[in-house]
């Protein structure tokens, strides 16, 4: 995360760790880290299906806003929808940030184009639960034991066949 994350994306992942530990604090009545084994298999279950719901959302709002321009006819439908934006000055001098309350995301608007850059949801407790599932994966099957015992690995290929029958070749490959 220190070394391959810029620093907006680290903050908005402590962000939403510090969020999990509140929300199992307020829905389960203790710290993620003091419940027992069954309760946090149980929090993490209702967080990862609210996230998955949550995810499909903000992945629906980037399709609809990413690129376009931030001009008032355009953003008129969109505060409609989601309501008038808490505005703030980005860290960089030339984005503006949006943040939707009612839509739960934040939007960075460059400044000199007015065109929207990015769109990405507040930081809370199920972001982070896709993000870590995301690294978690990533990490395990680019490292040692998650390339040569889980998939195949062959630092040279060889040969290119291509549309092969799964069958004949076996386990999914970690080189292209």
């Amino acid at each position: 995360m220190k070394e391959c994350f810029k620093k907006a994306e680290q903050d908005r992942f402590l962000t939403a760790l510090k969020a999990v530990d509140d929300e199992a604090k307020s829905s389960m009545g203790d710290s993620f880290l003091d419940l027992d084994a069954a309760k946090q298999v149980e929090f993490a279950k209702k967080i990862n299906a609210e996230a998955i719901e949550a995810w499909k959302k903000i992945e629906g709002v980037k399709r609809r806003l990413v690129g376009k321009f931030y001009a008032d006819q355009f953003m008129s439908d969109v505060h409609k929808e989601f309501g008038e934006p808490e505005m703030a000055a980005a860290p960089d001098s030339i984005q503006l940030n949006a943040y939707f309350r009612t839509g739960n995301f934040n939007m960075m608007v460059d400044k000199q184009t007015n065109k929207i850059m990015e769109v990405f949801a507040t930081p809370d407790a199920r972001q982070f639960f896709l993000t870590t599932k995301e690294l978690t994966v990533s990490g395990f099957f680019t490292s040692e034991p998650g390339a040569t015992q889980v998939l195949q690995y062959e630092a040279v290929p060889g040969a290119f066949h291509g549309c092969r029958p799964l069958a004949e070749v076996g386990k999914t490959w970690a080189t292209s």
